[in-house]
């Protein structure tokens, strides 16, 4: 991979580089040194924060106590803030995030409408292990669904012919027991 630092193309009279460049290119350097710093210890805290050339030049502005900053190319061409940058800096180099443990026994609630391509892009972060472990996990809990599934059908059955037999044997009794209330009303 190239270097993105431009290289310089002449040379530059003492005077104006002691006077001018010198200064600056420490200014740079420690503002870098600061924002990196910053940087750090917020990630410490949010390991989502990215040290970039974008978040340390937008950093070293808020802490600039002149409010100007500096520019990437001030750090791509300050030899000793690109090498502070590129040792810290976190993008270039993916880092494995620690995937949260899945407990195994833990009970899925899952909703009918939730957002499919967001669930799918969950499950591409997983590793192999993860979308086993979670298949198996899911595998059994559906086959404990359906033996509770086929419980429940059969005890509805069971319910309904006990319905159906109670209802056979009530229905002589309703029809004597009408009977002899005619008799009752007719006599």
């Amino acid at each position: 991979m190239q270097s993105t630092r431009k290289p310089l193309k002449r040379q530059i009279p003492t005077w104006l580089n002691e006077a001018v460049y010198e200064p600056k290119r420490r200014r740079t350097v420690e503002l870098v040194k600061q924002a990196v710093d910053t940087l750090i210890e917020q990630r410490k805290q949010d390991s989502t924060i990215r040290i970039s050339l974008n978040t340390i030049v937008a950093t070293a502005k808020q802490q600039d106590p002149t409010g100007q900053g500096i520019a990437h190319t001030a750090i791509l061409e300050n030899e000793e803030a690109y090498a502070y940058y590129k040792r810290y800096r976190t993008t270039g180099k993916p880092t494995k995030q620690p995937s949260a443990k899945r407990q195994e026994n833990t009970r899925l609630i899952i909703k009918g409408d939730r957002d499919q391509t967001r669930v799918r892009q969950r499950y591409l972060k997983w590793s192999r292990e993860e979308l086993v472990n979670q298949l198996l996990l899911v595998e059994q809990q559906y086959a404990e669904l359906h033996e509770r599934y086929l419980a429940l059908n059969d005890q509805l059955l069971e319910g309904q012919l006990c319905a159906e037999e109670a209802s056979v044997r009530l229905k002589p009794l309703q029809q004597t027991s009408s009977g002899q209330a005619r008799k009752n009303v007719g006599g």
